[in-house]
């Protein structure tokens, strides 16, 4: 989103803000956007269309310039102000990531408290690429990108 670019404003404004960045697969985030821009292919009107989109290695370019501008902004700040989160913890671990987040921010919550935040979970898919002989392709082409190596993306092992 338009926070990652407006991210270095949003810390002169808020000097002691602590920042939760979350992060998922460049392939997977491209794959998505492709998706939602064919969905709105036939809204005409749709000031949120993004012809860039409409193609899997430029939507993936759109994803490097949001997450590139996100950690520039983020590697400015002392570690105990920003915490990295990825989608595929959210999956995977959800229990754990929310104990860490909650800490994070200072907080103790109880069980009970965060049990029914889990139960409402509608995760992203994880891995999504592995699902297509298209999306390994593309996963294999991008997966060298320097956004993708330094978010640790580059060693996904792609399905046989």
């Amino acid at each position: 989103t338009l926070t990652s670019f407006m991210l270095p404003l949003w810390l002169r404004v808020f000097p002691t803000a602590r920042v939760i960045h979350v992060v998922r697969n460049g392939v997977d985030v491209a794959l998505d956007l492709v998706g939602r821009e064919e969905d709105r292919r036939g809204q005409v009107r749709s000031r949120a269309r993004s012809s860039r989109c409409l193609d899997p290695e430029r939507a993936f370019e759109v994803w490097g310039a949001y997450v590139s501008a996100a950690c520039g902004a983020i590697d400015r700040l002392p570690a105990e102000r920003f915490l990295q989160v990825r989608c595929e913890d959210l999956v995977r671990r959800p229990a754990a990531l929310f104990e860490d987040l909650a800490t994070f921010v200072g907080l103790e919550p109880e069980a009970e408290q965060i049990e029914p935040l889990l139960a409402k979970l509608e995760p992203l898919p994880v891995e999504a690429f592995r699902e297509t002989a298209a999306g390994q392709a593309l996963y294999q082409r991008l997966c060298g990108h320097r956004m993708m190596k330094t978010l640790e993306y580059d060693s996904v092992k792609a399905a046989s």
